[in-house]
C-alpha cells in the first residue's frame, strides 16, 4: 500500500465520479486536512488515478474547473514519480 497527499478538489471530483470497474480498484481517503486528502492506494488503485489524472491534466474536457485540472496535474506527476522511483529501486 502506498499512502499519498493529493488535492482535495480533484480527489472530491475522482471520488464523485468513481471511475472504476470495481470498488474494490477505488482509492481509500485516510484523512483530511485544509486542502488536501490523504489517500491509500495499492497498486491497482494507483494505474486507475493515474489513467484519470492523466485525461484531465492533459485538458481532455470543456467543462473541468480549473482547480480540478490543476490537481489532476499534480496526482499525475506524483503518480509519475512513484513509478520512475519504483523502477529505478529494481
Amino acid at each position: 500500500m502506498t499512502v499519498l497527499t493529493i488535492p482535495m478538489m480533484y480527489w472530491d471530483d475522482y471520488s464523485e465520479r468513481q471511475p472504476v470497474d470495481n470498488p474494490t480498484q477505488m482509492a481509500v481517503e485516510i484523512k483530511r486536512a485544509g486542502h488536501r486528502v490523504t489517500i491509500k492506494v495499492d497498486a491497482e488503485q494507483l494505474r486507475y488515478l493515474k489513467g484519470d489524472a492523466e485525461f484531465y491534466a492533459c485538458g481532455n474536457t470543456d467543462d473541468t474547473p480549473m482547480a480540478v485540472v490543476r490537481g489532476a496535474k499534480r496526482v499525475f506527476e506524483l503518480c509519475k514519480s512513484l513509478n520512475n522511483a519504483k523502477e529505478s529501486a529494481l
